[in-house]
C-alpha cells in the first residue's frame, strides 16, 4: 500500500509538472484570462483591466508620449509668453512715467508749444492702447493655459500679436527719448 500511494503520488507530481511546463510556455506568448485570449506582441499598446475583470485595449504608447511632449511644449510656450508680457508690461510702465515727466516738466517751465503737447497727446493715447493689447494678450495666456487643444494655434497668434507690442513700444521709446 505504501509503493502504492508513492507512485500515485508520483504520478500527481508528473501530471502536475507537465501542466505546469504547457501553462508557462503557453503565458509566454499570450495572455489568457477568464473568456479571453490576446496573443502577445502587443507592440506598443497598453492593456487596461475594468472593474468587470475584463481585459481591454488602451490607448497607443506613442499617441500618449506625444500627448504629452505636446503639453510640455506648450507650457515652455507659455512660461516664455508669460515673461514676454510681465516684460512688455514693465516697458509699458517705463514709458507711462517717462510721459508722465515730460508733461510735468513741459507743464512747469511754461515753455510747452502745441506741436509737443499733439505729440504727447499721441503717445498717451498709443501707450493707452498697447496697455489695452497687453491686457488682452494676458487673457490670452490664461486662458491658453486652461485650454490645451487649441494652444498651438494660439500660441502663433499670440506670438504675432506680441511681436506687434514690441515694436509699438519700441517705436513709442525712440519718440519720447
Amino acid at each position: 500500500m505504501r509503493a502504492s500511494l508513492s507512485k500515485l503520488g508520483l504520478a500527481r507530481v508528473a501530471v502536475l509538472v507537465a501542466a505546469g511546463l504547457m501553462a508557462s510556455t503557453a503565458y509566454a506568448w499570450d495572455i489568457r484570462l477568464k473568456d479571453w485570449s490576446v496573443e502577445r506582441p502587443t507592440y506598443d499598446r497598453l492593456f487596461v483591466v475594468g472593474s468587470d475583470g475584463r481585459l481591454r485595449t488602451g490607448p497607443n504608447v506613442r499617441d500618449l508620449e506625444a500627448l504629452m511632449q505636446k503639453v510640455s511644449d506648450q507650457s515652455k510656450a507659455l512660461e516664455e509668453l508669460r515673461g514676454r508680457n510681465d516684460a512688455l508690461s514693465r516697458k509699458l510702465d517705463e514709458q507711462a512715467q517717462k510721459i508722465a515727466d515730460l508733461e510735468r516738466k513741459q507743464g512747469d517751465g511754461g515753455r510747452s508749444s502745441d506741436s509737443q503737447k499733439g505729440e504727447i497727446d499721441k503717445l498717451t493715447r498709443a501707450v493707452d492702447n498697447q496697455k489695452n493689447e497687453l491686457d488682452k494678450l494676458s487673457r490670452s495666456v490664461s486662458q491658453l493655459s486652461n485650454s490645451g487643444s487649441a494652444g498651438d494655434r494660439k500660441i502663433d497668434d499670440l506670438q504675432r500679436r506680441v511681436d506687434d507690442v514690441k515694436r509699438s513700444v519700441d517705436d513709442l521709446r525712440s519718440r519720447v527719448k
